[in-house]
């Protein structure tokens, strides 16, 4: 099974009092296929005791089954909040980039950030990605930067992090970058917007850059230590 960013469902509907997608928008997990379209859930086979559903559609491209599970439905009313605890879907999509290595030496919010963005990319979601690699940079910055300075706007807490952690040209150079191509998300324009080349480089750039911060320093004193 697979879980879905839930970014990736376009309308929730009230099933038996809890919050149960109606439509998905992703990439078809079966293999000869692949294209992006849209799933219908209609027919929700709901376990009220555990919160719990399973539905499944047919892809519109191959016409090949998809089964769709839900896992802590939100109950209608009750909060507002209409997301369960997870969403998933089987067979496993081949997807198109698979998360990094080493997520849990990363704080937690930012790596769901991270998540989320390799998600969306994997439902090519382009522009979306962007914001999202945007916002994991975001959480980066205000991680790092200290208590008075965390009210700052994105790029000054860029040009602020040298000042607080030791970073080369390059990474300079790189946070620069990714703070650009989350503008092009966040931002509506006709002339400029992200596509599948922008968004594969932001992940790989926010990788890049989680890696230097979090995994490289462990697993370099991990050696050191051994040496």
């Amino acid at each position: 099974m697979y879980t879905l960013p839930f970014e990736a469902v376009t309308e929730w509907v009230n099933r038996n009092y809890f919050w149960l997608p109606r439509s998905v928008d992703f990439i078809c997990p079966h293999s000869e296929c692949g294209r992006k379209v849209n799933f219908a859930l209609d027919n929700w086979q709901h376990h009220t005791l555990v919160r719990s559903a399973v539905a499944i559609a047919t892809c519109p491209g191959c016409h090949k089954e998809v089964s769709f599970f839900v896992i802590g439905a939100a109950k209608f009313g009750d909060t507002g909040r209409k997301e369960c605890e997870e969403l998933c879907m089987h067979p496993t999509p081949k997807l198109h980039h698979r998360p990094m290595r080493g997520l849990d030496n990363i704080p937690e919010p930012i790596a769901r950030a991270y998540i989320s963005a390799v998600n969306v990319f994997n439902a090519r979601e382009w522009n979306a990605t962007a914001m999202l690699v945007g916002r994991a940079l975001e959480g980066l910055a205000k991680h790092l930067m200290p208590e008075d300075k965390k009210h700052l706007s994105l790029a000054q807490m860029l040009a602020e992090m040298p000042t607080t952690i030791d970073l080369t040209e390059t990474l300079k150079t790189l946070t620069d970058g990714l703070r650009k191509g989350r503008n092009l998300g966040a931002h509506f324009d006709l002339q400029k917007e992200a596509d599948e080349e922008v968004a594969r480089m932001m992940i790989e750039f926010i990788e890049y850059f989680l890696e230097y911060l979090y995994i490289l320093p462990r697993e370099v004193k991990e050696l050191h230590d051994r040496l």
